[in-house]
């Protein structure tokens, strides 16, 4: 299940109702990853696929800028938008995916990429 970063449960309601799209929320919720990123689309509903921090270049985290509207990396300075893709090198590749499920309550992340990449 999703987790805020002080541990509890994100109930997908309240997450909605003060999240903005195109804003990416940091989430934790796989054992073997120390946080992901939900993505909240138009509506606002929450994407059935999270993207993983990890900079396709050479491994290391990236964080999300607010005031860029990036993610970047801090080893080697690859942006990617909103949606995980290459706006700025070296890296070439878009930030891996995994899969969101969300039914009701609570949000479960599945460490496997959705079946189909969205963007």
């Amino acid at each position: 299940m999703a987790l805020a970063e002080d541990g509890k449960q994100i109930e997908a309601n309240a997450l909605l109702a003060t999240a903005k799209p195109g804003i990416p929320i940091l989430v934790k919720g796989l054992p073997d990853r120390s946080v992901d990123y939900l993505i909240i689309q138009d509506g606002p509903q929450i994407a059935e696929y999270a993207i993983s921090p990890i900079c396709t270049h050479l491994g290391c985290t990236v964080e999300w800028d607010l005031e860029k509207n990036h993610f970047i990396c801090p080893c080697h300075g690859s942006q990617y938008d909103s949606q995980g893709r290459v706006v700025r090198g070296p890296a070439k590749r878009s930030l891996p995916l995994i899969t969101v499920v969300v039914k009701q309550n609570p949000i479960r992340l599945v460490d496997r990429k959705p079946a189909v990449d969205p963007r």
